[in-house]
């Protein structure tokens, strides 16, 4: 296998950027992992709530959706909301993702909407996001609309 130098020698060649080179060391240089520590993800979520159990409405009423919940979820604190819409169907999805500033807020939501009914037909069923796949996989979701395919395209 050639080594990074000659790779990038050979890419700048191709490109016409020679001069670069000047640039570029010829040794192997260090370990990154021997400069500093690895740097670890924090893949929790832990004032984020998932809200199942919404109307899957079309784009003319989602302004007036978007402010019902808006009332209803930021009583307990300011958050973001995301309310997608399927490109498929230009309805949405039957959820919204709630991102809370802090836990204490997240915590009084999702003890104070899971199980808050928005009208005669539509039930919240709210949960930490951290708790998504359990919840996905066992088909305690209901009023969704797929949305891994949502969370696939990542947040907008």
């Amino acid at each position: 296998m050639a080594s990074l130098y000659d790779m990038v020698r050979e890419e700048l060649e191709e490109e016409g950027e020679d001069d670069l080179l000047d640039f570029v060391s010829e040794g192997d240089g260090e370990d990154i992992d021997t400069l500093e520590p690895a740097i670890e993800l924090d893949t929790a979520f832990p004032t984020t709530l998932f809200i199942s159990g919404l109307p899957k409405i079309g784009k003319a009423k989602f302004d007036k959706l978007m402010g019902v919940l808006t009332k209803l979820i930021d009583k307990y604190g300011k958050c973001e909301k995301h309310m997608p819409i399927s490109p498929d169907t230009d309805s949405t999805m039957g959820f919204v993702i709630c991102q809370y500033e802090t836990l204490e807020a997240s915590t009084t939501a999702l003890k104070t909407l899971n199980g808050m009914s928005l009208d005669k037909n539509h039930q919240f069923k709210v949960i930490r996001m951290d708790e998504f796949d359990d919840h996905q996989s066992s088909g305690c979701l209901p009023g969704t609309a797929d949305p891994q395919l949502f969370l696939a395209r990542g947040f907008p």
